[in-house]
């Protein structure tokens, strides 16, 4: 009996070996053929550096047609998500972010962390929270531009409004 144990663990050790060494044979063809290794990280830190530069319409681009905000349990898209930048980019600043977790794919990779940010109206405001993002390479081809499908974001607090 333990001999039978013994070989079925030898015989998934040997299954394990293939399967790293087929993968590690895909990537280096990929990189003799002179295919790019994705990279969602220059997308991500883009993103950032459009909120910081109050720039709604490099916003927008790096949206998917069909993204979707979710915050305070609302869903927020199409032109309604469109109208959210627009108004928030304008009055964003200094957006910080740290990434605690992440996953990273061919056509699909997610970032969750924490994040907090000043606002132009208020220079003692600091609003801060949680997001998770989740990109997509579009048109799922290795060579199509990274886009944000999701936003799931959740401030410690939703702001208060400002007497009319």
């Amino acid at each position: 009996m333990k001999i039978i144990k013994t070989l079925g663990l030898f015989f998934t050790m040997l299954m394990l070996l293939a399967a790293c060494e087929e993968r590690q044979e895909t990537t280096a063809e990929a990189e003799m053929a002179g295919v790019e290794t994705p990279n969602p990280d220059e997308a991500m830190e883009g993103w950032r550096e459009a909120w910081n530069a109050n720039d709604a319409q490099r916003l927008k681009d790096y949206a998917a047609d069909d993204a979707v905000l979710l915050m305070y349990g609302q869903r927020i898209s199409g032109d309604e998500l469109n109208s959210w930048m627009d108004t928030t980019a304008s009055w964003m600043r200094d957006l910080r972010t740290e990434s605690l977790m992440n996953e990273k794919g061919d056509n699909f990779a997610w970032e969750s962390g924490t994040y907090n940010h000043g606002t132009s109206e208020n220079d003692t405001l600091q609003m801060s929270g949680t997001y998770t993002l989740i990109w997509h390479r579009a048109d799922d081809q290795n060579d199509g531009d990274w886009k944000i499908r999701v936003m799931d974001i959740s401030p410690e607090q939703q702001p208060m409004q400002q007497p009319e």
